[in-house]
């Protein structure tokens, strides 16, 4: 008869398997207190677990220091950014400079009529509207020819074909530009909004400050997931390299712009040699923004704050796109700084991880002095990320609370940086609207 005795932990000891002239059927292993090998064994695993922690949480103390040193540099930049006052603040020239607003259109048929009437109810009179329709395939030119048959302020033009070695959208942009004599360009995006007095506030910064270049960034009509808790972090990542007190320091190189809404003056324009300097660059604005300060001409960069709107992004994979595209044109295709870029997002990555994973093994009840330590330093690390970007967040006009959801946000950033990162190093060149641009 075959018996059975409780082992330590309550559960039935092993059995084996033995002949039946042996004692015969199956009998159970005689219990075995642990040798000296194993007892050695177990003790450099523990050991080896430990070291693993203690690596994790030295790691994750090096993240704490750049977190708090960076957050606190956020903090103090957005404190320091200059904001646009209301016109009525502005001392304006007798008589008052014209501008003409220039819209490039390629299927916009879901933003272009309230891009261009968003415009058209604009509280400075000195303006008028050039809008390009660049080869559209949709709507958008029907919606265009009605929008100036109703105001006649506004001017079609069209563009039947692209010319070698331009990109669709600087080449519209020089073709209008050529159309008309104002002293002042404003390039606004068709799928952007602007409110009443935009206008007048920004050209009245703009010459109070004698600038040769003025670029707004734009907030979302609509804020979602994407808005609130990705492309923040992502524009972040650009604003490493591009911080704004730097570019609006006339002293320093450092340039940037967003397309989205961009003055200048034409005598700026015509000494940067006009968009035809920069037919073939994918990032036009930001090309366009480093020539300035080449030249000369004073540059400034703005958040908008629901002066200037755009559309939100349909899909991660739109969001793909744009940062992609950004990142390849405004990092100049630089491998060393992708690589960078690169680097801080997985690192935010596994800070993440660091802090799930200590807090999992105290949850199963695995949890040591290392494992505790660990915790507290990555929960620490990511609460000097969280609350800066919360306040970011409600700068943007967003909502601080997604600035919790970054344990999950960063990650999908990783992988949009490195998938820019294998395009940049793979030096095929990069797909937008139907082209390849290198």
């Amino acid at each position: 008869m075959t018996h059975f005795r409780e082992g330590r932990l309550g559960w039935p000891l092993l059995f084996d398997l033995r002949s039946p002239s042996s004692g015969g059927g199956l009998k159970r292993q005689a219990h075995k207190e642990p040798t000296v090998s194993t007892r050695g064994m177990r003790k450099g695993a523990l050991m080896e677990s430990s070291w693993v922690l203690w690596s994790m949480t030295a790691f994750a103390v090096v993240v704490l220091y750049e977190m708090t040193r960076g957050g606190a540099l956020l903090l103090n930049n957005l404190r320091e950014e200059p904001k646009i006052g209301a016109a009525s603040d502005h001392d304006w020239p007798d008589p008052p400079p014209d501008i003409t607003v220039i819209m490039p259109a390629k299927d916009e048929e879901d933003y272009i009529e309230r891009s261009v009437r968003s415009v058209l109810a604009s509280d400075y009179p000195h303006f008028d509207v050039i809008v390009m329709d660049d080869r559209s395939t949709d709507r958008t030119p029907e919606i265009i020819r009605d929008l100036a048959r109703e105001d006649s302020r506004v001017t079609v033009a069209s563009v039947d074909r692209l010319p070698e070695g331009w990109t669709g959208k600087t080449h519209a942009l020089y073709q209008a530009v050529k159309s008309t004599s104002s002293s002042i360009l404003l390039f606004i995006d068709a799928d952007t909004v602007v409110s009443p007095d935009t206008i007048s506030r920004s050209l009245g910064f703009f010459l109070d400050r004698d600038l040769g270049m003025l670029s707004l960034v734009p907030g979302f009509m609509e804020r979602g997931f994407i808005e609130n808790a990705i492309h923040p972090h992502l524009a972040l990542g650009m604003a490493f390299f591009y911080p704004l007190t730097d570019v609006n320091d006339q002293n320093k190189k450092t340039a940037f712009a967003t397309g989205q809404f961009l003055m200048i003056t034409r005598k700026a324009y015509e000494e940067v040699g006009t968009w035809k300097s920069f037919r073939n660059e994918i990032t036009e604005d930001i090309a366009l923004s480093r020539a300035v300060k080449d030249v000369g001409q004073r540059l400034m960069v703005l958040r908008a704050k629901g002066l200037a709107l755009t559309k939100r992004f349909g899909t991660i994979a739109e969001l793909l796109g744009f940062w992609k595209r950004t990142y390849y044109g405004g990092f100049n295709k630089s491998p060393a700084k992708m690589i960078h870029l690169t680097a801080n997002f997985v690192s935010l990555s596994l800070l993440s991880v660091f802090m799930i994973y200590s807090a999992a093994l105290w949850a199963m009840g695995k949890g040591d002095l290392p494992s505790a330590i660990l915790f507290f330093v990555s929960f620490l690390a990511m609460l000097a990320l969280v609350i800066p970007f919360g306040i970011y967040l409600q700068e943007e006009c967003g909502n601080w609370a997604y600035s919790l959801t970054s344990p999950v946000a960063l990650p999908v950033c990783a992988w949009v940086v490195i998938n820019t990162l294998v395009t940049v190093l793979r030096d095929k060149g990069i797909r937008w609207r139907g082209s390849t641009y290198k």
